[in-house]
This record gives C-alpha cells, structure tokens and sequence, in this order.
C-alpha cells in the first residue's frame, strides 16, 4: 500500500517562526545578533538511567551562516534508539506545553513530522473543538482497523519520562571558506558524460496493476472525525 503523509500547514509555519523567532537569552539585557547564540546550550529531557548511552546529531536549523562561518547542530545523547527517542519527543509535544528552545530542538531533526498519526492529530487539535483526550481515544479506535496501535497514549507520559533520558548540547562548529571556482575546465569530458540515460519508472505511481492509492492521512482524519469508520471502510473510498 501507498501511503501519503501530509504535513498541516500551521505546523509548516510554526517551524519557519520557532527558527526565525527562538529568543531564549542567558543576559536579558544583551541581544545576540545571531539567534543561534540566543539558546541554550543543553537540554535534558526524562530522568532515566545514563548508562549505555547512545549518540545523535542533527543539524539546527538555518544555522550556516556566511558571516559567522559555522554551522550548529545538536549532539544529543540517550537510552534509547532514535526511532523510540522520536515518538517520545512528539508524545511530549502533543501533551505538555515546552519552551520554545525545546520545540525547535524537536522541528530540528529531519523526521520529526514524518508520522501519519501525529499530523493528523495535530491538524485535528488545530482545525477542531476536539479535545486532545477524545483525538487520542477515536485514534486508537481507527488504528487498530489497521491493525496498528497508538503511542499518544497520555499515560505513557509519565512511564516515559522515568525510563528515557535525553541529554541535548547545542555545538558550533566552524566552517572552512569554500574557494571559488573560476569555470575553467581542462575539457569537456571533465564536466561529465552528455550521454543521456533513460528514466526508471516509479512502480509505486504505476496503475495499471490496480494498485489501490490508500491515503492514510485522510483515512485517519475522516475516522476520528465522524466516527463511522469499520472494517468495511477498508475498501480504499478514499483516494
């Protein structure tokens, strides 16, 4: 099955906006003219056990700049495996209100908004009256007509919180001057070949075979909306 992930809009504008806004200051009396310096230089995120630690980086976003010459990105150590470190950081998104420097350490990492039921939950909590209580409990229901299950249960919160640790430094890192290039070339062979090679097909946009276009996100939105989704819904009307 095809799936499509769909990432809400307003989340789309919340990153440029946390990116481009993010002014946590160590001096409240000074401005940082570059908002990289402006954060925290860690993060902790849990109370577990720090041993076996494992480690991940990320970049931070928009931090290359041509005047300062560097680049920041996050170093992040945890218990825990990057796919399982995700879900508990958009867990904690969805429940707990977080400081602004710890939404743009989440919006950071590439797949932070890489998960179906995630977005849709949160285009849920922003287009509807729903409660984030009554999004979780219908999301399961929906969920499990797909045999899947739910990880925005908000009792994980707590049995999360005791078993995982995230420690998160913020690193600058400089960069070296790239030398410009003057457009000479020895030859033409040195550009490349000009032999043009045929397109591979994408078997997955291929419909000849009756592949049935499953849209996920929609599924999922229209069932915890309405409710009405069964096993019988499972025929793919939405496409």
């Amino acid at each position: 099955m095809k799936e499509k992930n769909k990432v809400p809009s307003h989340l789309l504008s919340e990153v440029s906006e946390v990116s481009r806004t993010t002014k946590i200051l160590s001096n409240p009396g000074t401005r940082s003219k570059n908002p990289i310096e402006d954060l925290p230089k860690q993060l902790i995120f849990g109370t577990g056990r720090r041993k076996g630690l494992r480690s991940f980086t990320w970049k931070v976003n928009n931090s290359n700049t041509e005047i300062t010459r560097s680049v920041s990105f996050w170093h992040v150590q945890s218990n825990w495996r990057e796919a399982s470190l995700l879900r508990y950081l958009r867990l904690k998104y969805f429940w707990e209100k977080l400081s602004p420097t710890e939404v743009q350490f989440c919006f950071d990492h590439p797949k932070f908004l890489s998960d179906v039921e995630f977005n849709v939950m949160l285009s849920l909590l922003a287009n509807t009256e729903l409660t984030r209580e009554e999004i979780t409990e219908r999301s399961e229901r929906v969920l499990a007509l797909l045999g899947k299950k739910s990880f925005f249960r908000k009792l994980l919160m707590r049995q999360w919180d005791n078993n995982v640790v995230v420690i998160a430094d913020l690193v600058k890192r400089s960069i070296a001057k790239r030398k410009s290039f003057s457009g000479w070339v020895r030859s033409s062979s040195s550009v490349g070949s000009k032999s043009s090679r045929p397109s591979i097909p994408d078997p997955f946009i291929l419909d000849d075979n009756g592949v049935v276009d499953f849209d996920e996100f929609e599924f999922l939105y229209r069932g915890i909306l309405d409710q009405s989704v069964s096993a019988n819904s499972l025929t793919f009307n939405f496409r």
